[in-house]
């Protein structure tokens, strides 16, 4: 299968409209592509980057067949065209993985016409490939919509101008472009946070709903969101000193004094989601909507927490196959684990069998402190300790060797593994576990400093 590169121009067609909508579309085939063969979707000036790979599913079609037409802008090259081709979604690059400009050092020699990919840029392309898979992490925005509210509430939308009556691009409306499908938004109005929502769609270009005010310009940004209604509004005002600590350092939606910036949309973050979530569901006097909100809120659980949690509750059963045998553990660089991908999210895979062997090194007991009081397993009739890796799996991508050996899993009692985790002394802890672990982790190829594992907590 042969890999291509079509460049596209956003004045004629807004691909990223129609991929936020639609996972086929057709395009204009040129060239001699199969079905099968891969082809990446370049767009010109002002990005000048690759921005989708796709798959082609079907060619030499005598016409469309797919209905994209409020995706183009200008289609008189387009139209009549004689032959078509499909195209299916398989992966956004939202981290400007691939310029021009990285491209061209790469062995790119034009992007004015349909290219097949030499195997020197096929090689780039696939190592910024792997790059992007740990990037398309979820986002957070805040909206302040005021007098808009009441109108996309009903239409379950949010929509910003492209620019003012002076034809200016406003940064807090050009913002609407990185919202994505699945992205979380916070909805204020008078101080008060009145909604939660999750994106349906990625941004697409639509003009001005008719129910929104005509002292906005036509031409616009929509996006599709579900909203949750909250029952008892979060005051922010309330607590306005927490959300100026967690709110991220750039484009955040207060300012210095605590008061609204002006404007749309601003970026938020998953401490500001984490706290507002937290102190929502407290409030709220109805069980129904509290169930709702608790369970968005265990949807955005991180990735490595939830591995952890289900590598503590898994070995429960497993481990009265290991309790007779030996103790033979001597430390050695062992190959990475396996990398896995849940959804958009990836993480190395955690053994339960080298998990419950590090709690039998321990002898089923606290590594903090042995005198810290535990209870017997149900199963076995064995201390209950959980395995803990000291350095996290979620940096197994900063070392050469696995994280998932015994000499970086450490038994702990609940108390202790929670209080690593979440306790104000944990860096005294992990000061003890690293001094006790260092000549171990040494052996099996793993080299840490203090200060960088404290910093990875």
């Amino acid at each position: 299968m042969q890999e291509w590169l079509f460049p596209c121009n956003p004045n004629y067609y807004d691909v990223m409209g129609a991929f936020g909508a639609i996972n086929k579309i057709n395009w204009k085939q040129n060239r001699d592509v199969l079905v099968g063969d891969t082809v990446y979707i370049y767009i010109s000036k002002p990005d000048q980057e690759i921005k989708y790979e796709t798959k082609v599913v079907e060619v030499d079609l005598p016409r469309t067949t797919i209905d994209d037409s409020k995706f183009v802008k200008d289609g008189t090259t387009y139209v009549n065209h004689g032959r078509y081709m499909t195209l299916e979604f398989v992966k956004e690059f939202k981290n400007r993985e691939l310029t021009y400009q990285d491209m061209v050092q790469n062995g790119l020699r034009t992007v004015q016409s349909p290219v097949k990919i030499s195997d020197q840029l096929k090689l780039f392309i696939n190592s910024r490939k792997n790059i992007g898979k740990y990037s398309q992490e979820k986002q957070y925005f805040f909206v302040f919509q005021n007098e808009s509210y009441k109108d996309e509430k009903a239409g379950q939308y949010l929509w910003a101008p492209k620019s003012n009556q002076k034809k200016h691009n406003i940064s807090h409306w050009k913002r609407m472009t990185e919202i994505k499908k699945d992205d979380i938004i916070f909805h204020s109005v008078n101080r008060k946070i009145k909604a939660i929502s999750i994106a349906q769609t990625n941004c697409l270009s639509e003009d001005r709903p008719p129910e929104l005010k005509e002292t906005w310009t036509t031409a616009g940004w929509k996006v599709s969101s579900k909203y949750y209604e909250l029952e008892e509004e979060f005051n922010i005002s309330d607590h306005i000193e927490v959300l100026m600590k967690l709110q991220p350092d750039n484009n955040g939606p207060f300012n210095v004094n605590g008061n609204r910036k002006q404007g749309y949309l601003f970026s938020a973050n998953k401490a500001m989601f984490d706290y507002i979530m937290e102190e929502v569901i407290k409030v709220q006097k109805n069980s129904s909507n509290r169930s709702i909100l608790q369970e968005l809120l265990e949807q955005q659980v991180d990735i490595e927490e939830r591995l952890d949690q289900e590598l503590v509750d898994g070995i429960d059963g497993l481990i009265e196959a290991y309790v007779n045998q030996p103790v033979d553990y001597k430390p050695q660089p062992e190959p990475k684990p396996q990398l896995d991908f849940l959804g958009k999210k990836s993480s190395y895979k955690r053994n339960k069998e080298v998990a419950i062997k590090a709690l039998k090194r321990a002898n089923y007991e606290c590594e903090i402190d042995k005198s810290h009081p535990s209870f017997k397993r149900r199963t076995t009739k064995v201390n209950y300790t959980e395995p803990h890796h000291l350095i996290p799996m979620a940096k197994q991508g900063n070392f050469s060797y696995s994280l998932d050996v015994e000499a970086n899993i450490v038994s702990l009692c609940s108390n202790c593994h929670n209080q690593i985790h979440y306790g104000a002394d944990y860096k005294e802890m992990i000061s003890k576990l690293h001094i006790k672990r260092e000549k171990e982790l040494t052996q099996a190829g793993i080299q840490i400093d203090l200060g960088t594992l404290i910093e990875y907590y």
